[in-house]
């Protein structure tokens, strides 16, 4: 299974609510229509980790797989809080608490 397939399988139904969620929260569209190939061809990088208590990823689009280096099978089990390189993550785990506290 290439890359894409393999994202978009892991995201299943969520691929659509990552969509709603950002136009709902920023106010413009990320992709336009909504479809798995405008997601994983987005000119931004996409990603969505769970909700588990160390959440994992289940999504990254191409530009964030590339960024990453990683191939998707790799990028599917990691645990979102090691996305951040070790002396940046403490900034990112403050980002996250943020987010949580105030949406």
């Amino acid at each position: 299974m290439d890359d894409a397939a393999l994202v978009t399988a892991s995201a299943g139904p969520r691929l659509t609510l990552i969509a709603q969620s950002f136009a709902r929260l920023i106010g413009q569209a990320l992709v336009d229509p909504i479809s798995a190939h405008a997601l994983w061809t987005a000119p931004r990088v996409i990603l969505a980790h769970g909700t588990e208590d160390d959440p994992i990823f289940f999504y990254a689009n191409r530009m964030a797989l590339d960024l990453f280096e990683m191939p998707a099978a790799d990028f599917l089990k990691l645990p979102s809080r090691l996305s951040a390189e070790a002396p940046s993550r403490a900034e990112r785990a403050r980002l996250l608490d943020r987010v949580r506290r105030d949406g």
